[in-house]
């Protein structure tokens, strides 16, 4: 993890994938070594997450019960890393349960468009 989380990472990433930098050093990496020049259309999605004021739809992920469902995810990884269940076993459990946590949230918080894992 403290590799990916290295500035250098996070740039050789961003100007392979077209993902944006997650880091401000990263970002100053990118800038310093002419990416955004040389490729502008890269700018786009950073400069409209940068210059969006926080709003409902802009604060991070919108999954019902995304704290359940990764706690649930974690704990099939550790199953399968410490040799309890099979991988295929550790992601149909995860998403079987992931699934249910997702209805219930549907459920109690009428909220329409929430699919499944």
């Amino acid at each position: 993890m403290k590799f990916l989380a290295e500035p250098q990472q996070q740039a050789w990433w961003a100007s392979r994938t077209g993902f944006v930098p997650v880091g401000h050093k990263a970002l100053a990496l990118l800038n310093e070594s002419g990416f955004y020049e040389q490729q502008p259309e890269q700018r786009t999605a950073l400069s409209q997450m940068l210059n969006t004021r926080p709003g409902v739809n802009s604060q991070g992920i919108r999954l019902g019960n995304f704290p359940q469902i990764r706690e649930v995810i974690e704990g099939e990884l550790v199953d399968v890393v410490e040799g309890r269940k099979s991988v295929e076993a550790g992601l149909d459990a995860a998403k079987l349960t992931g699934n249910a946590l997702l209805r219930v949230f549907r459920v109690i918080n009428g909220a329409a468009g929430q699919g499944e894992i």
